[in-house]
């Protein structure tokens, strides 16, 4: 996980040298970016947004929440659009581009460290302010699919309260991997198992129904950084054989890249202990009244053609399964917005997501 300090009360000012910067520092909840109506006068990325067209104020959190446009704009003209001689949209527009452009970046990094070839995967946006800015960033990336979830902003929340309660715990033991008997490794991996498991038994989870997942971290011996590698059971036969086949695989799969000559070592020893996964049942998500489902139109200003333009406002809760949008366009729901751009087209898939599909060269026509 990359933590880049962008989301939406991400604070954007004007450094030292003249050029425009984004966060980490947030306006949080408390005070707030400028147009939440609380206290807070500096300058957001959802300032920028409200200023674009991306977000509505009338309808933000489901209408429960009203938008101050005239404090967003007042903001950014103070902090940034005055201290450099623009327009308070071409300000919006460089705060939009520095926060997507770092988005993109951290997602492009990893990648490439990886050998992920970042072009041939689909984004998934969470966050309340993910689908906002998820079609930008995915552009910037070369990627051509971008999934909404349905309730994005709390995807977080929901990831938490879905997932199997989970405890990890590791031991530093430095070894070649040759030297390591079935027994040995057994052992090793022994005191990790029962502290992960002591916990979990611990917060009440029957011991019977917590499985125990065991990796190592492995290198060639010289090396500064480890391969996480799953263990088969050490006392399953032919451990160390196929310990080293699945370093090895792992080792070309990231490096592309025949394994070196050098011994193998074992850095890490590793156990995941994991309780059964909740049993929980979300209602349907899919819209029954795709007929009803556009709300008007507003005008949203399109990054990819650079000018204003007439998108048609969706709500998402009324969007029917294989439902198709052209852009510009905004499907909107209590948790966040997506914006898809001119050129791109979303359609509703069988669960009530919003899947957009970017044109190969996005632009004005």
């Amino acid at each position: 996980m990359i933590e880049i300090g962008a989301g939406g009360g991400s604070i954007a000012r004007v450094n030292p040298l003249g050029v425009i910067e984004v966060g980490p520092e947030s306006a949080a909840a408390d005070p707030g970016p400028a147009c939440c109506g609380r206290i807070g006068t500096q300058s957001t990325v959802k300032d920028a947004d409200l200023l674009l067209g991306h977000l509505d104020a009338e309808s933000f959190l489901g209408g429960t929440m009203r938008l101050d446009h005239t404090a967003a704009e007042a903001a950014i003209r103070h902090v940034i659009a005055e201290p450099l001689g623009l327009s308070v949209i071409d300000a919006a527009l460089g705060i939009r581009a520095i926060v997507d452009e770092s988005m993109a970046q951290a997602a492009a990094i990893p990648a490439v460290e990886k050998g992920v070839r970042v072009a041939d995967c689909a984004m998934v946006a969470i966050g309340g302010a993910g689908p906002v800015h998820a079609c930008d960033v995915a552009r910037r990336l070369g990627m051509r699919r971008v999934i909404c979830p349905a309730g994005a902003g709390a995807a977080s929340a929901f990831g938490f309260l879905a997932s199997p309660v989970a405890f990890a715990a590791a031991r530093s033991h430095i070894m070649p991997l040759a030297a390591v008997s079935a027994d040995e490794a057994a052992d090793l991996l022994d005191a990790p198992a029962d502290e992960a498991l002591g916990h979990l038994t611990g917060a009440g989870i029957d011991g019977d129904a917590v499985a125990l997942d065991r990796s190592a971290g492995l290198r060639y011996r010289g090396q500064g950084h480890a391969i996480e590698v799953v263990l088969p059971d050490p006392r399953g036969g032919e451990w160390r054989r196929h310990t080293q086949a699945a370093f090895k695989a792992r080792y070309r799969a990231l490096y592309h890249r025949i394994e070196l000559a050098g011994e193998i070592e074992i850095v890490t020893w590793r156990v995941v202990a994991r309780g059964p996964c909740p049993e929980m049942r979300a209602s349907s998500l899919v819209g029954t009244a795709d007929a009803d489902a556009a709300r008007g139109t507003r005008a949203v200003f399109c990054t990819n053609a650079r000018r204003l333009r007439d998108a048609t406002v969706y709500d998402r809760y009324r969007l029917a399964v294989g439902t198709r949008i052209a852009g510009p366009a905004v499907v909107e729901e209590r948790e966040s917005t997506a914006v898809i751009p001119k050129g791109a087209t979303a359609s509703m898939d069988g669960v009530g997501h919003p899947v957009v599909t970017l044109a190969a060269a996005d632009g004005e026509e």
